[in-house]
């Protein structure tokens, strides 16, 4: 029973990276053929190239780390919850009865989480260009900001952005708890 067991958690972490590497590939060659195509009048004078490069640094790293993380955890609660149904509808089949209203009510909350936590993540994404724009113009002219004496005014520019950042991160974190 173990040997059995050891084998299929074997296969599902297998499957997990072999989907999660093949999502990736996909994933960041149509996001570079996005980018090529986008037209440089409308979007590239507009777009900051910091919030571009946080926005697919962010994404990438939401596809290599947490979809086959995400993906394995789905295979083990779909098998876990079929389980569940058969033993329930063969002990008691009228249990199959109240199963649909679940699912209902269930996709009803789902759409409700997801409309918030986008628009949460969407905020979060927007305040941590700010961030990274003010850190890499900080490098870029560190010379000149300690000539003129100060460090300290960017000091507190940059607490000032990681507060705004953080005011929308730590909602995001918690909504994804949920």
């Amino acid at each position: 029973f173990s040997l059995g067991s050891a084998i299929l958690i074997f296969l599902r972490s297998l499957l997990s990276v072999a989907l999660g590497l093949k999502g990736s590939k996909t994933f960041h060659n149509k996001m570079v053929h996005g980018l090529m195509k986008a037209p440089i009048n409308s979007f590239y004078d507009v777009t900051p190239s910091g919030r571009i490069f946080s926005r697919l640094s962010s994404d990438i790293d939401n596809v290599d780390t947490s979809i086959p993380t995400e993906l394995g955890s789905c295979f083990e609660f779909a098998i876990g919850f079929i389980a569940v149904v058969a033993v329930c509808s063969y002990v008691l089949p009228l249990t199959l009865v109240f199963i649909p209203p679940f699912f209902y009510f269930g996709r009803k909350m789902q759409l409700f989480y997801l409309e918030s936590a986008r628009e949460i993540t969407r905020l979060e994404e927007i305040s941590k260009t700010p961030v990274v724009h003010h850190i890499s113009q900080s490098i870029e002219g560190s010379s000149i900001i300690r000539s003129f004496q100060q460090q300290e005014d960017f000091i507190h520019k940059n607490y000032y952005n990681l507060d705004k950042n953080l005011s929308y991160y730590l909602p995001r974190d918690s909504i994804s708890r949920w």
